[in-house]
């Protein structure tokens, strides 16, 4: 993905997927950094049900999060991808 190529190799921060379907692009995310924090949402239980049984390595990464409220914990994120949202 270009996006994900504009990120530094060794990026360890908090990246935010933010619409992450079914898991795919936080899989990849995961496999080029694998020592950033981060955290995949969607606002549909479905799609996160989805994501963690195609992604049980990673079950816990998958959380309900809304792009108008953003609910995590540290209030902000480094690095957030929103790829085919529409709101």
């Amino acid at each position: 993905s270009v996006c994900l190529s504009m990120i530094e190799d060794n990026f360890q921060k908090t990246i935010i997927d933010l619409g992450c379907l079914y898991g795919d692009c936080a899989k990849e995310i995961r496999r080029r950094f694998p020592r950033c924090n981060l955290i995949a949402g969607d606002y549909l239980n479905e799609n996160l049900d989805i994501a963690k049984f195609l992604h049980p390595d990673m079950a816990e990464k998958f959380k309900i999060l809304n792009a108008y409220n953003l609910d995590i914990q540290s209030q902000y994120a480094d690095c957030l991808l929103f790829q085919e949202v529409i709101e």
